[in-house]
């Protein structure tokens, strides 16, 4: 992944206002390994509800806010993240609910996956196999 700045990526969410974009908590750029990712995830430092996933998506930044379903999002049982698709770390999956873009979204209109807690995905996937 292309490294990203601060500004970038606070203008590319397309399911947030642009004061929800605004108190966003980015973490610390400058100690990521973007070679090692698809994607940037983090939760949010101030609101561990409410998760970032940002990706270059055809030549443009694009980010969505997500948040945890339910009370803190845990999973009680185990689930394979639809990202990823990991069936080793099935234990640390979670629903998550992003806002859909646009008039949709402004009505209360929504969408949800499953996905790995810490956005982990990247090295789940270029994890050696196992046998």
């Amino acid at each position: 992944m292309q490294p990203l700045t601060e500004q970038q990526i606070r203008r590319s969410f397309v399911n947030a206002s642009k004061g929800e974009a605004t108190r966003a908590s980015i973490p610390d750029l400058d100690t990521i390994d973007w070679d090692a990712l698809d994607y940037l995830g983090w939760t949010d430092a101030k609101r561990p509800g409410l998760s970032h996933v940002v990706l270059h998506l055809d030549d443009a930044v694009r980010g969505i806010f997500l948040r945890a379903a339910g009370s803190g999002g845990q999973m009680s049982r185990q689930a394979i993240c639809v990202w990823c698709e990991d069936i080793k770390a099935t234990d640390n999956v979670r629903m998550v609910i992003a806002p859909l873009a646009g008039q949709a979204g402004r009505r209360g209109g929504t969408i949800g996956t499953l996905a790995c807690a810490d956005f982990a995905c990247s090295a789940n996937a270029r994890r050696a196999p196992t046998r």
